[in-house]
Formats: C-alpha cells, sequence, structure tokens
C-alpha cells in the first residue's frame, strides 16, 4: 500500500485515491467484458442441434472467410456469384493469390454466374489446369452480382458485395445439405 499523503489537502490521503482508483478499474473492466459478451456467447453456444453462425465485417472479414475456402477437406467448394464481387471486395491481387493457393492445394471451383457480368480475366474462366468449372444462369440473374454464395464442408459461406462489405459462414448440416441440393438442381439446368 502506498503511505504518504499525494497532496497538503486535509483529509485526502494516498489510500482514499487508491482506493478510488482501485474501485474504477473493476467497472471499466465490467463494461469492456459486457461489450463482447453477446458474441462470446454465440463462440461458446454450440448445440448439436444449432447452427453455428460466424458475422465479419469489411474487408478483413470478406478475406477472412475467403481463406477459409482453402480449408476444404472435400476436394471442391460450389458457389453462386459474380467474380466482381471478390475483385471489387478483396482486389485482383488477392484474388489472384487465392487462385494459386487453391490450385496448389487441389480444391476444385464449380461456380455458377452471370454471363453478363462475367469477368473477362483468364485467372477466372473455365480451366481444367484451374480446376475451375463454371456455369450460367439460364438466364440473366442481376442478383447474382449481389453476393456470392458458396457451399462447402457443411457450411454455407455469403460474402456481400462492396457497398454492404460483410460475410456469414453457417455451419449447418441441414442448411448445407438443401443449399447443396438447390445448387445442383440449378447447375443441371445452367448453360457452359
Amino acid at each position: 500500500m502506498i503511505a504518504g499523503r499525494l497532496s497538503r489537502a486535509p483529509g485526502i490521503s494516498a489510500h482514499v485515491i487508491l482506493r478510488a482508483c482501485l474501485l474504477s478499474k473493476p467497472k471499466a473492466q465490467i463494461a469492456d467484458i459486457e461489450e463482447i459478451l453477446p458474441q462470446l456467447r454465440a463462440m461458446y453456444n454450440i448445440n448439436p442441434t444449432k447452427p453455428f453462425i460466424r458475422f465479419y465485417e469489411g474487408t478483413e472479414g470478406v478475406r477472412t472467410v475467403t481463406n477459409d475456402l482453402l480449408t476444404v477437406t472435400t476436394g471442391a467448394y460450389y458457389y453462386f456469384g459474380s467474380m466482381d464481387i471478390q475483385f471489387g471486395v478483396e482486389g485482383r491481387e488477392h484474388a489472384k493469390e487465392f487462385v494459386l493457393q487453391r490450385v496448389s492445394r487441389g480444391i476444385k471451383s464449380y461456380s455458377i454466374r452471370d454471363r453478363q457480368t462475367e469477368v473477362r480475366d483468364e485467372l477466372f474462366l473455365p480451366s481444367e489446369h484451374l480446376l475451375r468449372y463454371v456455369r450460367y444462369f439460364p438466364r440473366s440473374a442481376p442478383a447474382a452480382g449481389i453476393l456470392n454464395i458458396y457451399v462447402y464442408d457443411g457450411r454455407v459461406a455469403i460474402i456481400s458485395s462492396l457497398q454492404e462489405q460483410y460475410a456469414l459462414v453457417i455451419e449447418s448440416r441441414e442448411f448445407f445439405e438443401m443449399c447443396k441440393f438447390i445448387w445442383s438442381l440449378v447447375w443441371d439446368i445452367s448453360r457452359e
């Protein structure tokens, strides 16, 4: 404990000041904990009957989810969307690096896109060498330029456009199975 007086004012001792400081610290710490508590509860509220949902914001959040695709264990991921979104949010260099890493890991990419918004970049067009298989919606699909939906390894990821810049991953076997079924139906009617 600190002994002595901090000031010559009568009645104010180091003990009083120290006590006030110590009492205010827990209040600030409690406020900090209360601010992040909902996120902590979401992380640890894992129940086998509930989906696990992660939400990310900004460019870094989008990159986090994009990089999660590099952890695919089934050898492939499937998506609806547009390369414009990946270019717009992450930039071409990051998108290029992602493709090179995906190919080096042997992960195939199956995509259904809108032909009207297709990016004419060799790196993102259909290619056996790049393990990229692409079909196009049977008619124009402007919504494909709004966000990308990825289906992989029991998860469904959603990456928004440049305007909203968020990403979401839902881990749910049932939701994954339904989205994969819908994706397969659309793949079957889509054009090469």
